[in-house]
Parts: C-alpha cells; sequence; structure tokens
C-alpha cells in the first residue's frame, strides 16, 4: 500500500475476499471451498492491516491513537460474535450460507469502498508498476524456494554420509 496507495490496495483485497466467498458458496468439492476460504481469508486481511495505516494517514501519530483503538475493540469483538452469527445462519440454511452472508457483506464493503474512500497514503501511489512488483515478488518466491530446496537436501545428505560411513564400519 505504500507503493500503490491504499485505495487499490483496499479494492483489491475486498474483491478478493468476494470472490473467495463465492468460491467457497459454490464450490463442489471440500478442496474448493478450503480454497474459497484462504482467498476470503487472504482479501479480508486488507482491511484489518490498512484500516490501521489509514487511520494513521488521516488522523497524525496522536490523532490515530483513539481510531486504532476503535478498530482494536471491534476486531476483538469479531470472533467473539460470529460464532453465534454463524450458527443461526447455519440454521436457517446450512453452512454455504456463511460464506453468501460474508459474500453480502464483501459486496457492500466493496461498493462502499469504491464510491467513498480516497487516496490516503502520501505519494504511495507512485513508483513501480505493478506488473514490476510482481516479477520482483515471483523472484524473491523462487530465490526462497532455491534456499528452502539447498537446505533440505542438507540435512538429507548428511544423514547419506552418516549411513555410509555406518556400512564401511560394519
Amino acid at each position: 500500500s505504500d507503493r500503490f496507495g491504499r485505495r487499490p490496495v483496499i479494492l483489491l483485497g475486498v474483491s478478493l475476499a468476494l470472490i473467495g466467498s463465492v468460491i467457497g458458496a459454490l464450490a463442489p468439492t471440500l478442496e474448493l471451498a478450503i480454497l474459497g476460504r484462504l482467498l476470503q481469508a487472504g482479501g479480508a486481511i486488507a482491511g484489518m492491516v490498512l484500516g490501521r495505516a489509514i487511520a494513521h494517514d488521516l488522523y497524525g501519530r496522536e490523532g490515530s491513537a483513539a481510531v486504532i483503538g476503535q478498530i482494536t475493540a471491534v476486531m476483538v469483538m469479531a470472533p467473539m460474535i460470529a460464532p453465534a452469527l454463524s450458527g443461526v445462519i447455519v440454521g436457517q440454511g446450512d453452512w454455504r450460507g456463511i460464506f453468501w452472508a460474508v459474500a453480502l457483506l464483501s459486496g457492500i464493503l466493496l461498493l462502499a469502498a469504491a464510491l467513498r474512500l480516497r487516496e490516503t497514503a502520501p505519494g504511495g501511489h507512485e513508483g513501480e508498476s505493478f506488473a514490476e512488483t510482481l516479477a520482483d515478488t515471483a523472484r524473491g518466491f523462487r530465490e526462497i524456494g532455491s534456499l528452502a530446496r539447498r537446505r533440505l537436501a542438507q540435512p538429507q545428505r548428511r544423514g547419506e554420509q552418516q549411513d555410509a560411513a555406518e556400512q564401511r564400519h560394519r
């Protein structure tokens, strides 16, 4: 959000939550329902993270403390209310109803953000393109994967060396 701005990232996150919710609601298999839930959660986290950044952008360091306190209070209360609310939803239908409810809320939030949320990041929407950032991210994941493969192979080699040494001593 520092590079592209808060608004496009939050719109992308809420869109991802909406898409994940619909995938989960329509999923013919458990695997697709899990994929939908992962997408839903991955998108929803944008609001939790960016809400704090937007509060800081709008109210400064001192003024944002009270707003972030309110945001935190909602984040603390939501897990307390969610099980009872989802129990009511499932009682009226089935587990897919929970996905549809989150899809509805995500759609409302997406519309509200698209119509009302202005960019708050100071100069944050300038910089390298989204495609360049994706390419950099992909290179980073490839490097992490390469390092992980080398690291995982090391203990195996040590084990093979120990086995070979034990066989020579037998």
